[in-house]
């Protein structure tokens, strides 16, 4: 008999517990749904107010934006945050800088930048960035150098949001001989995005850096359609590295201008098929008339990529190429070459 009391106890005792808890965590979900129903109606409330300052509609800031709450802080800030990643013209960034001050959120940034915990540190680089906090740049390039390879890509990802990218040219021609090979590619599709100063630190320091930096280089350059930086690209079709005459050859493409056309068709008779096809890309783009014959002759390529893009290349210059593809089509004893050049002039 006790022991049946005591299971009927305890079970009640289960019962009240697990009533109470029920209630508890009904009375805590409609508590929340209450104050995400209040930070969301004051994100609505706030979000023309922080818009019409930076896009210059208003000249003054709503004392709404200096509340002492924390909650209320914290939705200012994410609300800038977002809006920071929309932003292109240099008069709204300078706006967005200077709400972040008198909030003192760059200071907060800036002692988090500093901050032991990695995550932390993390979190504040990725915000100083989007924010284009650029009085946070010297705490930022400090720990470019850093020893922590997540810390210093964020870095370098931070400072190119910032037009800092001259910091990371030279962090690459110091560092480029001792980063692993990943992190120097990463920081150079980061600095596709760099401007004609930038480029011009570039081709001065070029020939410091290791040679995987070079061939980072020579494709910013490319990309940028730098044509100030064509002999310097045009100099690398030398290069003993094989992938750096690749990187110069589709620099030169990209850029679509040349002064080395002989050059550029010797490469054609190169064994390197990857080198041939970079190659026909450069001919193509410059448009050099006096490849055709060459080009002509890879249809017979072995491999079946140097056969189309030769084909293509053909196609691209008009009626003359055109026809060369027609005649290879009807009379070429390779069926190969026949076969590639029907179908490049079927996709019309």
């Amino acid at each position: 008999m006790i022991l049946i009391f005591l299971i009927v106890l305890l079970s009640i005792i289960l019962f009240i517990m697990n009533t109470f808890i029920f209630i508890f965590l009904l009375i805590r979900k409609y508590i929340n749904n209450i104050l995400e129903r209040k930070k969301e109606s004051y994100r609505i409330l706030i979000l023309p107010l922080i818009t019409r300052y930076i896009t210059h509609d208003e000249e003054k800031l709503s004392r709404m934006l200096f509340s002492s709450t924390n909650w209320k802080r914290k939705i200012i800030l994410n609300v800038l945050y977002d809006i920071s990643k929309k932003v292109t013209s240099a008069s709204e960034n300078n706006r967005i800088q200077n709400l972040c001050h008198i909030l003192g959120y760059t200071k907060e940034l800036e002692k988090n930048l500093k901050h032991k915990k990695r995550w932390i540190a993390s979190d504040a680089l990725q915000k100083a960035g989007v924010l284009k906090l650029n009085e946070l740049a010297p705490v930022i390039k400090n720990i470019l150098y850093s020893n922590d390879n997540n810390l210093w890509l964020l870095s370098a990802r931070s400072l190119t949001n910032m037009n800092e990218s001259k910091d990371l040219i030279y962090f690459l021609i110091e560092k480029g001989h001792v980063i692993p090979s990943w992190s120097a590619i990463r920081i150079g599709e980061m600095l596709l995005r760099v401007n004609s100063h930038d480029t011009d630190t570039i081709i001065k320091y070029f020939f410091k850096a290791s040679p995987l930096v070079q061939r980072v280089f020579i494709e910013v350059l490319g990309s940028q359609r730098t044509l100030k930086a064509l002999p310097l690209i045009e100099h690398c079709l030398y290069a003993k590295d094989g992938e750096l005459r690749i990187k110069a050859l589709k620099a030169i493409g990209d850029i679509g201008i040349t002064t080395k056309e002989y050059e550029l068709i010797l490469f054609l008779q190169k064994n390197h098929w990857v080198e041939q096809i970079a190659a026909i890309y450069a001919i193509k783009s410059c448009r050099i008339w006096m490849a055709i014959p060459q080009l002509k002759k890879l249809l017979s390529h072995e491999n079946w990529w140097v056969r189309l893009r030769a084909a293509q290349a053909l196609k691209s210059f008009g009626e003359k190429g055109k026809r060369e593809l027609e005649l290879v089509k009807i009379n070429d004893l390779d069926p190969f070459a026949r076969d590639m050049a029907t179908k490049v002039l079927e996709n019309d």
